[in-house]
């Protein structure tokens, strides 16, 4: 159970990724209300006015997180559908329990809430959607947001050992027919010295989608838990997989080595005691390198 929590909060950390971006800065009124909280905040750190800042983020982020990322007019619906249809299959969890496993959250609980809160259920047009489709949804996102050890302190997840919950077969339907085949595909692009590759999920073409090294690395995280499960486990683990249709390509190519983190650092990484003003500059255009 605890490797098929990560599965999960892999998919949600990875894949709702595009969905949540796409929603942020791929729709007029989002687009230009975060490019004001930003271009505000960007006044602060390093005194760049306010409007320019913040759009040429918003510009940035486009450019980059949409269209780079594959996002087109032929695909969009295709971004919209993963929102959509993951509320529906969490929604007909939290109408039976609390949270993913019962009544207490688990690694997955928390892989999801990292969108479900600062993406959809805070960007003004996913967070409507929300409201309107999912109150379920809705209303666990502010319970893990409240959530303390304190309360939770003897409940019980609600599963039986050694099998997969019943309810957890739509949200793994996609991971298996569509994000473990993006893994191994970027796995094969990133072995290959490539910078770009192919993906069709649902039947949309995701064309020139960018190798992404971090996430060579977190398929290599779910090879490593694998293999440190005992041999029945594995045998569980693969079973489950071959009867979804993922097994192949969770599996193969499993030898490819990202070299992300070679310190073992992760989560936990290196970072800078002091930066100077350019390089705020440049980390708040470009991304920081931890």
């Amino acid at each position: 159970m605890a490797f098929f929590s990560r599965l999960l909060e892999d998919y949600a950390d990875e894949w709702m990724w595009r969905p949540a971006l796409y929603y942020r800065w791929g729709f007029a009124y989002d687009f230009f209300h975060l490019s004001h909280r930003i271009g505000n905040e960007l006044a602060k750190l390093v005194g760049v006015p306010k409007l320019l800042g913040g759009l040429i983020v918003g510009i940035r982020q486009r450019k980059m997180f949409l269209k780079g990322d594959g996002v087109t007019k032929q695909t969009e619906k295709d971004v919209e559908r993963t929102y959509l249809e993951t509320l529906d299959k969490m929604e007909a969890v939290f109408a039976k329990q609390p949270f993913l496993l019962g009544d207490k959250p688990c690694m997955a609980d928390f892989g999801f809430f990292a969108s479900m809160f600062r993406h959809f259920g805070l960007d003004p047009t996913p967070a409507r959607i929300m409201r309107d489709r999912a109150t379920g949804v809705y209303e666990w996102v502010a319970r893990m947001w409240n959530a303390k050890g304190s309360k939770l302190t003897g409940a019980q997840w609600n599963y039986s050992e050694g099998e997969l919950p019943e309810y957890w077969q739509p949200l793994f339907k996609d991971i298996c027919e569509i994000y473990l085949p993006y893994l191994r595909l970027n796995a094969i692009a990133f072995k290959e010295g490539r910078k770009r590759f192919d993906h069709i999920s649902n039947g949309s073409h995701y064309k020139n989608l960018p190798v992404i090294a971090y996430r060579v690395w977190c398929r290599e995280e779910l090879h490593r838990h694998f293999n440190a499960l005992s041999e029945t486990d594995q045998a569980k683990v693969k079973a489950t997989l071959q009867g979804l249709g993922g097994w192949d390509d969770f599996w193969s190519d499993s030898d490819t080595q990202s070299n992300w983190d070679p310190k073992g650092l992760l989560p936990v990484c290196e970072t800078p005691k002091k930066i100077g003003l350019l390089t705020k500059i440049k980390y708040y255009f470009v991304g920081t390198p931890w």
